[in-house]
């Protein structure tokens, strides 16, 4: 659960654990489903580990928790295009309380 919640150390023990049960360093052997499944595992965890990505998420919390929801979801829009799977569930519920409730009140 904590491994699809985002965790990155939960990430890197799924991804070692998968790759230890697909023959560890026998890369050749391994079926290709198996190495996409761990690759994603590990990408996951190097993006969320990039001191550049980490910064710029600090920065969208911040901004967050400022009031500035506009600069917050723009920076977690920003993230998740990169890859980002935190960044993009953050985004995802900033549209949801800051975007959806004005274009709905335009409507009525």
């Amino acid at each position: 659960h904590a491994a699809s919640a985002g965790r990155s150390t939960c990430r890197y023990n799924v991804g070692v654990l998968l790759l230890r049960l697909n023959g560890g360093a026998k890369a050749v052997e391994m079926p290709v489903e198996a190495c996409r499944e761990i690759r994603a595992e590990f990408v996951d965890v190097a993006t969320d580990l990039d001191p550049t990505f980490r910064l710029l998420f600090a920065l969208g919390l911040r901004s967050w928790e400022l009031g500035d929801l506009e600069s917050s979801l723009g920076l977690f829009m920003f993230l998740s295009e990169a890859g980002g799977a935190k960044a993009h569930r953050n985004a995802a519920r900033l549209w949801e309380e800051a975007v959806l409730p004005h274009a709905e009140a335009d409507e009525a």
